[in-house]
């Protein structure tokens, strides 16, 4: 069916545009950063190649609305956004409230609410009028449904559904993207946060048998409640660095399998976050789309490596 091919490529080409952008500009600063970001990129490819292949064994299957999910991400969307903008609480906080409210009261539409609450983890600098973010979750409901055959198990996918809702706005409305900076240096401690996220989420959901969006919403709050007391300068963009990285820790164990795949979506996830922090910011959804970006591309090289071995062990 064709809307499978629509939600695979609407999913596929914001997240290349965001990686290639990000690789591109990275030039500038760092040239060793900009290879490794674009052999990242490659490795994204090399994934949406491999994950279009899955597309093929689905294509006859009935596709079910379900209006429920639908009202939910639209729900989630608003209450978030409530959260963030009107009651002050901000993105982080805003969101992760949502999600463990919906783990535990509604845990059957769980999903669809936390894709909804990061529609709504919009910047309080993006200049917009309530109905862009009614129309950003009501278009991320739809893609929601769209893409509930394609990319399953890439923790992310959630969040790039509602980045797509906000990407799309900018491109048929007159609302303009922002590009925030970076308001205090980070170090080397962004690999550890990254860690923490990527590890603790997929510890709880994998080995605890703990609920998938409860276990990243409750790492994320406790993040955004503390991250900003250890660290008085930075803790704030650790913990949207933290949140990021329990997105790729949602994955499932088809996904990322071992340690050695965990260390690798943490790296990346770590640097992308501060490569990509100025491009495309204002809506919701971008964190997601970093680690399902970094969890696609960490797949990608890994098979990449294992294919150019095999071929030299034969030659």
């Amino acid at each position: 069916m064709i809307y499978k091919y629509v939600s695979f490529s609407i999913l596929s080409g914001v997240t290349l545009y965001l990686f290639v952008l990000t690789a591109v500009y990275s030039v500038r600063n760092n040239f060793f950063v900009f290879f490794i970001l674009l052999f990242l990129s490659l490795g994204i490819v090399y994934s949406i190649f491999e994950e279009s292949k899955n597309l093929k064994k689905i294509k006859n299957k009935k596709f079910n609305f379900q209006f429920l999910s639908f009202i939910s991400v639209v729900i989630g969307g608003l209450s978030a956004y409530i959260l963030n903008i009107y009651l002050n609480q901000g993105a982080i906080i805003a969101a992760s409230i949502v999600g463990i409210i919906g783990a535990l009261f509604v845990n059957e539409k769980a999903i669809p609410i936390y894709t909804g609450a990061f529609v709504g983890m919009v910047s309080p600098e993006l200049l917009h009028d309530f109905y862009h973010i009614l129309i950003a979750c009501i278009i991320a409901g739809f893609i929601f449904e769209l893409a509930k055959d394609v990319f399953n198990g890439i923790g992310g996918k959630l969040g790039t559904i509602a980045f797509s809702s906000w990407i799309l706005l900018f491109i048929t409305s007159n609302l303009k993207i922002i590009n925030p900076v970076i308001t205090h240096v980070v170090g080397y401690e962004i690999f550890l946060i990254s860690l923490v996220g990527v590890l603790s989420t997929y510890f709880l959901h994998i080995y605890m048998k703990k609920d998938l969006v409860g276990s990243s919403a409750l790492v994320s709050l406790l993040g955004a409640l503390l991250l900003p007391e250890i660290f008085p300068q930075s803790g704030e963009n650790l913990s949207v660095l933290l949140m990021a990285a329990t997105f790729a820790g949602m994955s499932s164990d088809d996904r990322i399998g071992n340690f050695y795949e965990i260390f690798l979506v943490t790296f990346f996830v770590a640097l992308f976050f501060i490569y990509s922090y100025t491009h495309l910011g204002g809506g919701g959804g971008k964190l997601g789309t970093i680690a399902f970006g970094c969890v696609l591309g960490s797949k990608g090289i890994i098979k990449i490596v294992k294919t150019m071995y095999r071929y030299k062990i034969k030659n």
